[in-house]
């Protein structure tokens, strides 16, 4: 403790509150960090203790930054961009870890086909991959917490300008229904037949681009009943409650007990993007090593 009876400064206490400041939301922030949002509120208050004065003015929603939060907020954030940069610097001798994250809509198996002759090719890399919403991929791309993401939706509007990104891959939609479905049996299924049934989506049309685009796939006056899954942030064969449901996804199933995955005819394809910020250099060898943005059946 300091001649003043304050306790020094803990950078994990800072680092959720600049988190905080970013999203302005307790419970968006709480799972960026892997935090619940009681941990989340502690940690700021404790950090607010050990200042002496209130960062955080919770009294509204968005929650603000005080005046002093503010100071605050535009004080450290190149303190960590630095201490950042030393730990890179000291860790350059190591083994490099390349933090890559996709969304559940980007199959685990995907990732592999995609990260697989990266790994031939810089035995020196060690990756750590990690499943986020796509908010959360462009935000921790944009501050440097991630390497690398992987994501399915168009990204439109434009991205801020630190951020790049390619196509990386395009992948055929396959459905997937529950074992029981009249469709389960099928060598292939017609989006029309499809239409028929009632979809699971993630997101409501208007607020996700990949919704958007899946309802898009249908003619405006054939598109199925829809409705938003309970289950976010798992693979979308687990968004399925209902035994006459089907959800759009992409791969084969790996021995999914209960479902069966059925192609669709003719396949739409969907793609897969790369986005990062200082690492075009995984992203030119991962084009190179693929032969670019490659369809992967």
């Amino acid at each position: 403790m300091s001649a003043t009876g304050r306790r020094a400064m803990d950078f994990r206490r800072v680092e959720h509150f600049l988190v905080l400041a970013q999203e302005r939301h307790f419970t968006r922030a709480a799972h960026r960090l892997g935090l619940s949002q009681q941990a989340l509120s502690a940690s700021v208050r404790q950090l607010e203790r050990d200042l002496g004065v209130d960062l955080v003015d919770r009294s509204r929603a968005p929650i603000s930054l005080t005046p002093s939060g503010e100071r605050f907020l535009q004080d450290m954030l190149p303190i960590r961009k630095s201490l950042r940069a030393a730990m890179r610097r000291a860790r350059a001798d190591a083994p490099e870890v390349v933090t890559v994250a996709h969304t559940p809509a980007v199959r685990s198996e995907e990732v592999v086909q995609l990260l697989r002759p990266l790994l031939a090719a810089r035995p020196e890399f060690s990756l750590h991959a990690v499943i986020r919403f796509p908010d959360e991929i462009l935000a921790d791309v944009a501050d440097g917490i991630l390497d690398l993401g992987f994501l399915r939706r168009t990204l439109a509007p434009a991205l801020p300008a630190s951020i790049s990104s390619r196509v990386i891959a395009r992948h055929p939609l396959r459905a997937v229904v529950a074992a029981a479905h009249p469709l389960a049996g099928r060598e292939s299924v017609a989006l029309g037949e499809l239409a028929r049934c009632p979809m699971v989506v993630w997101a409501p049309p208007g607020e996700s681009a990949f919704t958007d685009f899946l309802l898009g796939l249908f003619p405006a006056g054939q598109r199925p009943a829809h409705r938003v899954s309970r289950v976010q942030g798992l693979p979308p064969e687990h968004t399925l409650e209902f035994p006459e449901e089907f959800v759009l996804t992409t791969g084969a199933l790996l021995g999914a007990p209960g479902l069966a995955s059925v192609p669709v005819l003719p396949a739409p394809v969907i793609d897969t993007y790369a986005v990062w910020r200082d690492r075009c250099d995984l992203v030119d060898l991962m084009a190179e090593l693929s032969g670019g943005a490659h369809r992967v059946v």
